[in-house]
């Protein structure tokens, strides 16, 4: 993309802020993927709205896309969530029940 439609992406972006059009900006950020808004995904985390969450951080980031991201999403959504919804589940699966038996004795 050009970078006067970035420029112009960015320009509408403000002016929705300016204006308050708070649901239309977030929505712009997310189509676009050109600005990942922390504040408000921070928002979305302390609110507790996990699906909101996972669709915000979706429009800029899969779980696949790179060793960060998968992290992001581990970390974000738990073993559990992430196990369940991820082709690297079968192949972890017996790593995990290895680590768990091992015991450490002092």
């Amino acid at each position: 993309m050009s970078s006067l439609y970035r420029e112009l992406v960015f320009l509408i972006l403000q002016f929705q802020n300016e204006e308050m059009f708070k649901d239309t900006v977030h929505r712009l950020e997310q189509e676009s993927g050109f600005f990942f808004n922390m504040h408000h995904f921070e928002e979305l985390v302390m609110s507790g709205d996990w699906e909101e969450v996972k669709n915000y951080l979706a429009a800029f980031t899969k779980v696949g896309d790179n060793k960060y991201s998968m992290k992001i999403y581990f970390e974000m959504f738990g073993e559990h969530q992430f196990f369940k919804k991820s082709d690297v589940g079968p192949k972890i699966a017996p790593y995990n029940k290895e680590k768990q038996s091992v015991t450490i004795s002092l």
